[in-house]
């Protein structure tokens, strides 16, 4: 399991990096040193900011359904649990796909990586990288 959550997050990472402009939508670090040096040029950082909180947000949102799960459903099993919360990030995963693709037109033609569609799409991408850790 531990190999697909490496892929997992490397390839949100490489989609977000190459298809939404440059974002890192797996990788706080990468986005506070970009964040540091797009805020240098005196630039917006709109987009790393609120994918950033998504990071965050999808982290939260895995956390407190584990505490639930092991709170109210003590049964289960922890092998059941990592499948669950496995779940939990494909939902994600399978909205970024369905926004994506529905957007996809808007994110190619975008300028930069502030564009609403790619902050939308970038966002929610990070939900399911953050469901993760």
């Amino acid at each position: 399991m531990g190999r697909i959550l490496c892929f997992a997050g490397g390839y949100g990472d490489a989609v977000g990096y190459i298809l939404l402009k440059s974002i890192f939508c797996a990788s706080i670090t990468g986005n506070v040193i970009k964040a540091a040096a797009i805020a240098a040029e005196m630039k917006i950082i709109t987009c790393i900011i609120v994918v950033s909180l998504f990071y965050g947000l999808g982290s939260l949102l895995a956390k407190i359904l584990a505490t639930y799960l092991k709170a109210f459903e003590s049964h289960l099993t922890n092998a059941v649990l990592g499948i669950m919360l496995m779940l939990h990030e494909i939902l994600y995963l399978v909205a970024t796909i369905i926004v994506g693709t529905i957007l996809w037109p808007k994110i190619r033609d975008a300028q930069d990586m502030n564009d609403k569609y790619i902050i939308i799409t970038g966002s929610i991408l990070a939900l399911a990288m953050g469901a993760q850790v």
